[in-house]
């Protein structure tokens, strides 16, 4: 796999197009790159990742005309998230055109649209074209935010990589779906920021076994070390008589306890497996973002003391 500068993005540009698989930095994590519309480059993505065939993938856009290419005219309440949080760490579930392939929507008839707010990111796929990205890493394990995350999982698996600096927010985008007002993925824009545009908004960022996810992160085990984790969600002393865990036991958890947030969390995770670490524990975050991802990662494993 070869490690690009950012001077070299013609090359990076070249293997796009020529149908080959290339990492690229973004300001949520890095994401791993093919040509939207070619069916059979996507397909790389997936083998790449050991991605499950039904799990939609994100393209990623620079500007308008490729918006365009690949889904009608925006409506209303589309048009006024994408002037408020494009470019930046929110998508939009949208209708398709036929020229984006099913094997980029995971058979759907909408596909995820996203126009990244980091230069480099941006120029890769002015150059480029529309680029199908879900994250650079293993599927169900935590999410790469810096280059060494990326060649630690995929290295000889894709083609090659863009180096670039840690992401600046450290989780995946927020996913909305405009046509039924729905966050399908809490990210850094929040539902208070979402809810300022087009008024009150669902939640669903999980579906059944036998439902087609809309959006990554709904369905399959993500975010996941080998390490087994615990989310301990702290009260008041006094309702520490109400559980069966005693006092002590109690305080050493306490002692244990590992704070994250979003800019933090995928590289603590790592580095847990890093260290082989058996069991950890984590403090209940408050963040929504966070928690969704903890919660994911630790296969909903919540301690309360």
């Amino acid at each position: 796999m070869r490690v690009l500068k950012n001077y070299e993005l013609e090359e990076a540009v070249k293997i796009i197009k020529a149908g080959g698989t290339v990492a690229f930095p973004t300001e949520t994590v890095y994401g791993l790159g093919a040509n939207a519309l070619n069916g059979e480059a996507v397909k790389k993505i997936y083998k790449a990742k050991g991605r499950k065939a039904d799990n939609p993938l994100i393209v990623h856009i620079a500007n308008e005309k490729q918006l365009f290419s690949i889904t009608p005219p925006l409506q209303e309440d589309a048009k006024k998230l994408s002037l408020a949080f494009w470019p930046g760490p929110f998508t939009m579930i949208l209708p398709k055109k036929n020229i984006v392939p099913n094997e980029t929507s995971a058979g759907l008839n909408t596909i995820g649209v996203r126009m990244p707010n980091l230069s480099i990111a941006l120029e890769f796929i002015k150059l480029a074209g529309a680029i199908a990205a879900p994250s650079a890493n293993i599927s169900g394990k935590p999410s790469p935010t810096m280059l060494s995350h990326v060649l630690d999982d995929l290295n000889g698996k894709i083609d090659a990589v863009i180096e670039g600096e840690k992401s600046y927010f450290g989780i995946e985008s927020t996913v909305f779906d405009p046509s039924t007002k729905t966050l399908l993925r809490p990210g850094s824009i929040t539902v208070e920021q979402i809810e300022k545009i087009v008024g009150k908004i669902n939640i669903s960022t999980s579906v059944k076994a036998n439902e087609a996810p809309k959006s990554p992160g709904q369905k399959y085990k993500h975010y996941s070390p080998n390490a087994k984790l615990t989310v301990v969600k702290q009260h008041e002393p006094a309702s520490l008589k109400k559980e069966p865990l005693n006092y002590s036991a109690a305080n050493l958890i306490k002692e244990q306890l590992i704070e994250v947030t979003a800019e933090n969390l995928f590289e603590i995770l790592r580095d847990l497996d890093k260290k082989n670490i058996s069991h950890a524990y984590i403090k209940y975050p408050e963040n929504m973002a966070v928690l969704d991802r903890v919660l994911k990662a630790a296969q909903y494993n919540v301690l309360e003391i």
